[in-house]
């Protein structure tokens, strides 16, 4: 990258062509923060997008302050597939709480969520399938514990 251009994703070999990409870098940067988080409706999704191989026994994921329509969000997901969980840590938007926040917790090999405790409690409102985790009625910091 050059010092003098900034930020800029170049798509051809000759770089004489390829200075004013705004376009696709916006649109680049769009996605990325939809995989991290999005907004759908009334609902807020953390997560939604993120690859399987990101949450590897070991690694997490981390956003912190980001601006949605509902207000900032922050949070941590921390694998621990070996010992069978992921865990998450969850700051939830307090300018105009979303109906619902739906967490994705994409286990690395698939596996499906057998349960879910929140702030220490057994939470009932997960689905296998989709791997999502709906967090309705909550503010504040809470916690989150998926067993596989």
């Amino acid at each position: 990258m050059d010092p003098k251009l900034g930020y800029i994703f170049w798509e051809v070999q000759n770089r004489a062509f390829a200075r004013d990409k705004t376009f696709e870098e916006a649109a680049f940067l769009e996605r990325v923060r939809a995989m991290l988080v999005m907004e759908d409706g009334k609902d807020l999704w953390l997560a939604r997008a993120t690859p399987r191989a990101w949450l590897q026994q070991g690694q997490k994921i981390a956003v912190a302050g980001a601006p949605t329509f509902f207000g900032t969000t922050s949070y941590e997901i921390v694998s621990d597939v070996d010992h069978g969980r992921i865990t998450a840590t969850v700051e939830m938007p307090a300018r105009k709480p979303p109906q619902a926040l739906l967490l994705r917790l994409r286990h690395p090999k698939a596996l499906p969520i057998r349960s879910v405790a929140v702030n220490g409690k057994p939470w009932a409102a997960f689905n296998r399938d989709k791997e999502t985790v709906e967090l309705k009625g909550l503010s504040g910091k809470i916690t989150v514990a998926a067993a596989y």
